[in-house]
């Protein structure tokens, strides 16, 4: 779905481009300390300030326009003609599930949605830059819920980046190890 004409390293550096393609490799669970926690987020803070800010996940700086939906459409037609009654994906990222959300998507599990809903309703997610902020923000609560695992506050470094529920928990992303994030569509 990415344009590899615009390769991230025209105007990131190796560091960021890596940064960028997986944030949540970066993340510093073998070794919490407080020096490599501040690292993360500042390598965040110099993504999400950049002049050209994408996607977290994204290996390229631009996607090819109309391919989501070119293939979403495509894909749904021969389902449909070889018997499928559903689609169903795993989105990864917050900006993915919006995407399939906007193609009709739906999450499989009513906790997902509203966890879903929780997140969509603490960032502004309305124009591409927004957008591109606002996935940068969730992806930023693991981070928040690994500072605030080992004994620290991550308001204090992140301040309003940290996005707490009603009972003072940090919101994330509802994809785990033990969890996939089902979305599905009857055709």
């Amino acid at each position: 779905m990415l344009d590899p004409n615009f390769p991230l390293s025209d105007i990131f550096t190796p560091q960021e481009a890596v940064f960028i393609s997986n944030p949540f490799a970066a993340l510093p669970y073998h070794c919490p300390t407080e020096e490599n926690l501040i690292k993360y987020f500042q390598q965040w803070c110099n993504i999400v300030t950049h002049e050209e800010v994408v996607y977290p996940g994204y290996f390229t700086r631009k996607n090819i326009p109309g391919l989501y939906h070119e293939i979403h459409e495509r894909s749904t037609k021969l389902l449909k003609e070889r018997g499928f009654d559903y689609l169903s994906a795993v989105p990864t990222w917050f900006h993915i599930a919006k995407l399939y959300e906007q193609l009709g998507l739906e999450y499989f599990d009513d906790n997902d949605a509203g966890q879903i809903k929780l997140l969509t309703d603490k960032v502004s997610y309305k124009m591409g830059h927004e957008r591109r902020i606002s996935s940068w923000i969730i992806t930023l609560q693991y981070w928040a819920k690994l500072t605030e695992s080992v004994g620290w506050d991550p308001e204090q470094i992140a301040g309003e980046n940290v996005l707490r529920g009603e009972s003072g928990e940090i919101l994330t992303f509802p994809l785990a190890p033990e969890h996939n994030l089902w979305m599905i569509k009857n055709l």
